[in-house]
């Protein structure tokens, strides 16, 4: 575990979070990691929206601090009131509520769209959220992160453009779900990224579909609602990918909107020179309009392709010959413009290559899981240094296409909630910290390894210490209290932030070290996930420490030195030592954590206890039980033997 001596070395030698610490400590005699976590959290809530720096995407300087140790020993609690009361004396607006639901917190962040939330009974949220209603939350609280697949396009008012394309303040066109309707938005933020060492990806393939995205990413979807005959639900539901995954009720993807105003365009645009003169006067139609838009389209089927089309259920059909690619992508455009369902594929041939293309007037497809052909949500094949991107608009949705199958998905921002009567609450630039506390058996009982590996736990910077200083009278020392709380007031008022532009020479010659050093380590397998999480946080708390006495607070963009990415690293590797410590109390898997538990009964009872014994002190049914310790006989770690009470098992040494 993190002991004093490496918080003190670890401690930068000026600024609020130095001073915070050494108040800290008059107050309590919790762990220094309790309080230099703590001191961290609070300060990053006084960060501006716009404050941050690109790494693997625009990173923010929000923190999730966990802090872990004994039950009624190490003062985990007392550690974070202490912070809380110079939050609440300097700025008590930034201090958010405990969520009773997914939805409660997106309210909440509707209201505070920066805050922080104190949870001192951390294991209480593990055990709420180990399955059911309450589980969204660990979904919502890992989200702001979460992407499509490098090779998806989304729609602009250019055409289909890829993610090295697009730019912030480029206009894309989303759903609008409060109207139902295609509109022009500026994008917000483009991020790109590589996909995380223990990252998912989900996808979903058939006759109108092609989507890829990471597990985490929004999808709007429609159900089925029995008191309409079943026919689309009137509102939006916002469903993760992980969560499509698992749904067993049919439901509706939208593929097309209606056009938010009349579109006009000259058929002259999109005809090919060569046979501009073959058109004929009852194939030309200059003007088009929604209307028209499948005269249109049928005629240029004639004048570029075979004379062939089809109408079947609402939907035209055609082979282009061209071999003009740009050609069919306006095309494609034009018809998601003007409201309709579209999708192309290639048709391979002894002459080249053939479009076949069709649109049709269905905005959504239901998936009917009752249907043994219909697909289904399943986890992708990752492809090597598989990169994902996304862009954020304040509707929280994009057009995308994907193998020339046209989809219209949410993106990764602004977080938001689906309201009845089609309403959405967005919280467009949401800055979430959060500041916690755990017992370790807690931590033992309600994780497993895949948590800490990418996962939820894999966000949060673990601080785990152990009581050693000793106070008889703990009266408190209020001498840095004025002074903290003005620092942090001043900060709070402070929206002229610098935007960090990278890392000076000499910094970034001790990053590259540290980063391959990192990398070199042999680690435990429970927490490998550490090696491309610790990175990030590194950076979160170079940010803060840059807010904090660096050049954050100039109101100019600046380069990151050595005189704040040092003291970050030497929390990162707090950080790094307090998951090595707990790597041997995190299970792999189920079975391996109630293994633990069956040894620990047997310890309680002196490594000598009857079946009977484990099972009253597990409060567990027998079965599972027996099955562990049929296992540990089986491997030599315990044996049977009789004694005056029956049977009973031994810890074998």
């Amino acid at each position: 575990m993190v002991t004093e001596e490496d918080v003190v070395k670890a401690l930068p030698d000026q600024g609020f979070v130095r001073n915070y610490v050494i108040h800290a400590m008059k107050q309590t005699t919790a762990p220094l990691c309790y309080h230099l976590g703590v001191g961290l959290t609070i300060l990053s809530t006084t960060c501006p929206v716009n404050y941050g720096m690109w790494y693997a995407g625009a990173l923010r300087a929000n923190l999730f601090t966990l802090v872990v140790g004994r039950s009624g020993e190490d003062n985990k609690s007392s550690a974070l009131n202490v912070g809380q009361r110079i939050l609440f004396q300097s700025s008590p607006d930034l201090i958010g509520d405990y969520p009773g639901s997914a939805e409660g917190l997106i309210d909440s962040l509707g209201s505070k769209p920066v805050q922080v939330i104190p949870i001192s009974e951390f294991g209480r949220f593990l055990s709420q959220a180990q399955g059911g209603y309450f589980e969204q939350i660990k979904t919502l609280l890992a989200d702001l992160w979460d992407c499509l697949s490098s090779d998806t396009e989304i729609l602009t008012e250019n055409g289909w453009c890829s993610y090295q394309q697009v730019n912030k303040g480029d206009l894309v066109y989303a759903l609008d779900t409060d109207t139902n309707e295609l509109v022009l938005t500026a994008a917000l933020d483009v991020r790109e990224r590589p996909l995380g060492p223990d990252e998912r990806m989900v996808e979903l393939k058939g006759h109108y579909h092609d989507i890829k995205t990471t597990e985490g990413h929004r999808f709007y979807i429609k159900y089925r609602d029995p008191n309409q005959g079943f026919k689309p639900s009137q509102s939006w539901l916002v469903k993760t990918g992980k969560e499509m995954l698992s749904r067993k009720s049919a439901y509706y993807l939208p593929f097309s909107a209606m056009p938010s105003r009349p579109l006009t365009i000259d058929c002259k645009e999109h005809t090919p020179s060569e046979i501009e003169n073959a058109a004929k006067e009852l194939l030309y139609i200059k003007d088009i309009n929604q209307e028209n838009f499948v005269d249109y389209w049928n005629n240029l089927v004639l004048i570029h392709g075979e004379q062939y089309k089809y109408r079947k259920d609402g939907v035209c059909g055609g082979l282009f010959r061209s071999t003009d690619k740009s050609f069919i992508d306006q095309l494609q455009a034009d018809a998601v413009r003007f409201g309709f369902s579209t999708q192309y594929g290639v048709l391979k041939s002894e002459k080249g290559d053939v479009y076949r293309m069709s649109i049709g007037t269905r905005r959504l497809v239901c998936s009917d899981p009752g249907n043994k052909k219909s697909v289904k949500f399943q986890y992708a094949h990752i492809e090597e240094d598989e990169k994902v991107w996304c862009v954020t608009n304040k509707h929280g949705t994009l057009v995308t296409r994907r193998n020339g199958k046209v989809v219209i998905l949410g993106n990764c921002g602004p977080v938001q909630r689906a309201r009845a009567n089609g309403r959405v609450t967005r919280i467009e630039n949401p800055r979430l910290s959060i500041m916690a506390a755990c017992s370790i058996p807690y931590l033992e009982k309600h994780t497993l390894s895949e948590d800490w590996s990418g996962g939820f736990m894999g966000r949060w910077a673990v601080l785990y210490g152990q009581r050693t200083r000793v106070d008889p009278d703990p009266v408190g020392d209020r001498t840095y209290v004025d002074w903290l709380v003005n620092e942090l007031s001043r900060r709070a008022t402070n929206a002229n932030a610098g935007w960090c532009t990278g890392l000076n020479p000499e910094a970034r010659k001790l990053w590259n070290a540290w980063y391959h050093d990192l990398n070199s380590r042999r680690l435990p397998s429970h927490v490998m996930g550490v090696r491309s999480r610790a990175p990030t946080l590194a950076r979160k708390v170079a940010l803060l420490y840059g807010w904090d006495f660096g050049q954050g607070m100039m109101g100019q963009d600046w380069e990151m030195g050595v005189d704040v990415l040092a003291p970050a690293i030497k929390f990162a590797e707090l950080h790094i030592k307090s998951l090595v410590g707990l790597s041997g109390k995190i299970a792999d898997h189920p079975d391996a954590r109630l293994r633990r538990q069956v040894l620990q009964a047997m310890e309680f009872f002196g490594n000598r206890a009857t079946l009977g014994q484990i099972v009253g002190n597990m409060k567990m049914r027998k079965r599972p039980i027996v099955e562990i310790l049929d296992s540990l006989l089986e491997e030599g770690k315990v044996r049977k033997i009789a004694d005056e009470f029956g049977m009973a098992y031994v810890v074998v040494d």
